[in-house]
């Protein structure tokens, strides 16, 4: 019992620690276009479930410009490699 007793003893001094420690932090000034935060709520792949999403507007162009790099790196992936030479003809142009 008296481990009880002195545990009880140490808590309401930590409480008032805890509650002396508190400090109100107040932000001024304006903040740039891109790292302001932006919310959409978006529909999760093959469910029914939507999930907000938080964002700072740079976030969301890196993010574009990944999902867009990607794409195109599937799409051309195997296409075959077709230099630009107007001198010659395609692959599709009748033989002379």
């Amino acid at each position: 019992m008296i481990p009880t007793s002195a545990m009880a003893q140490d808590a309401p001094e930590e409480a008032a620690e805890t509650q002396e420690s508190q400090e109100e932090i107040v932000v001024t000034g304006e903040i740039a276009e891109e790292d302001r935060t932006r919310c959409r709520v978006i529909r999760i792949t093959g469910t029914r479930f939507r999930e907000e999403v938080c964002m700072s507007q740079r976030e969301l162009d890196e993010q574009r410009t990944n999902h867009r790099d990607t794409v195109n790196d599937h799409r051309y992936a195997g296409a075959p490699y077709v230099e630009d030479n107007d001198n010659q003809p395609g692959p599709d142009a009748a033989p002379p």
